[in-house]
């Protein structure tokens, strides 16, 4: 069954967009405070 292979793929390339969106701010906090 490779119904839900494409499924997969999108909540991955999801998750990692929003790991990213999340991930540029963190790092520019991170660097004033430093």
């Amino acid at each position: 069954m490779h119904c839900h292979t494409s499924d997969y793929r999108y909540n991955y390339l999801l998750l990692l967009y929003i790991n990213i969106i999340h991930a540029i701010p963190y790092k520019h906090l991170q660097t004033r405070n430093n």
